[in-house]
């Protein structure tokens, strides 16, 4: 040691010393340093690959979303057309209810909810035939309903082609109607019906029978649809409740008849009520009203014999005229599912050159839908037949 101090070696030792240590402790360094190199790039590696993973799962988290969110637009679109659709569909059901009381009568049950009386009484037309010929003569029946509420005044407009049609008469069981035409349009006519409490009892209707308004054809064709309506922004059904006059009318019915080319040959019989026991009666009844012309009730076996139809509701009443010079030993009526053979009528009288019979025949099994015919035969004429050569029908008015 006293050497080492003495020479300076010492210095040179630790000189040396020093020299190995540093060198060790660079390689040190050097070997510490690679090892961070390579441990920084494996983390870098694994960082990257962490990196790449979260991107990734990012990546397809976004595109799930992305995914998630286009179908939930589209089904929020698909809710949004389907909710539309549905509210669309029940805004019409609620409008065309309550215009028009199809399908639900929305109108009238609002209307009854009102102050006053209930708006439910009902107009409506039916024909006697829903298909007819262009040579048919034609009867609209007007019923009505007033839901329980009497009526005392009444006003009826129905409208009508007169280029098609021309109002000849009515008939009613109700006394002082008041009938006039108006010109609405080369197309169209309405027919005013007014009757008031001095004619019309206070009553109340139950889907019955008002009034029967007769038309004739005018330049019908085949294929054309004839259309009768009731105008119900003009027409009144007035109920009066403690001295005050309210239209109760909610809803009208039309009808429509189809022209077609069958030709029927139509029999009207005319309704009779009063005592029908005897000659007298139908000897007065044949003889007619002068001032009631009755040309349309007449039906021609020929040029020479001649019918007149009459029922009461349960039996039908045909009165047969014919020359002095002829007589009548049978008399048939029949369709398809009915017949009856009379040997004898229920009256016989002359008058003049003419002869009549009178037959009662039951009105069960004929019907204004029945194909009828009837025949008459003598010894004179051997056989006659109504129709000659087309189907005829009975309308018991």
């Amino acid at each position: 040691m006293l050497g080492l101090s003495l020479f300076n070696l010492g210095a040179s030792w630790n000189k040396a010393e020093g020299w190995n240590i540093a060198k060790r402790s660079k390689k040190l360094r050097v070997k510490e340093r690679d090892q961070v190199d390579i441990e920084m790039a494996m983390l870098a590696e694994v960082a990257e690959e962490e990196a790449e993973k979260v991107i990734k799962k990012r990546s397809s988290s976004q595109q799930e979303q992305v995914l998630e969110n286009v179908e939930n637009n589209f089904a929020q679109k698909v809710y949004r057309i389907s909710a539309m659709g549905v509210l669309g569909v029940a805004l019409g059901f609620f409008a065309t209810s309550m215009i028009f009381n199809s399908p639900f009568a929305l109108g009238k049950g609002l209307l009854s909810l009102l102050p006053g009386a209930s708006h439910l009484a009902v107009f409506s037309l039916s024909i006697n035939e829903k298909e007819i010929s262009v040579v048919d003569d034609l009867t609209v029946l007007v019923n009505l309903d007033s839901a329980g509420k009497r009526v005392d005044k009444i006003k009826l407009v129905i409208s009508y082609n007169p280029n098609l049609v021309s109002f000849e008469n009515y008939i009613s069981s109700i006394t002082g109607w008041e009938i006039r035409e108006s010109q609405v349009s080369n197309n169209k006519r309405e027919l005013i019906a007014l009757i008031d409490e001095d004619y019309l009892d206070s009553k109340i209707f139950s889907k019955e029978e008002l009034i029967k308004i007769n038309f004739n054809p005018k330049s019908l064709a085949v294929g054309q649809d004839l259309v009768f309506s009731v105008n119900q922004t003009r027409s009144l059904v007035v109920s009066k409740e403690n001295g005050c006059n309210k239209n109760i009318l909610g809803d009208t019915k039309g009808v429509k008849v189809f022209i077609s080319e069958k030709n029927n040959q139509i029999m009207r019989c005319q309704k009779v009520e009063d005592l029908i026991g005897t000659i007298d009666f139908w000897k007065n009844f044949v003889q007619g009203d002068p001032l009631k012309p009755r040309n349309k009730y007449w039906q021609k076996f020929d040029d020479s014999n001649g019918m007149l139809c009459a029922h009461n509701g349960d039996y039908i009443y045909m009165t047969i005229v014919v020359p002095d010079d002829q007589k009548i030993d049978i008399f048939k009526i029949k369709n398809n599912q009915y017949s009856q053979k009379i040997e004898k009528p229920e009256y016989f009288w002359e008058e003049g050159n003419f002869k009549f019979y009178l037959y009662q025949i039951s009105s069960k099994g004929i019907t204004a839908d029945s194909n009828i015919e009837i025949e008459i035969e003598s010894e004179f004429f051997n056989k006659k037949q109504w129709p000659i050569d087309e189907s005829g029908k009975i309308i018991l008015e």
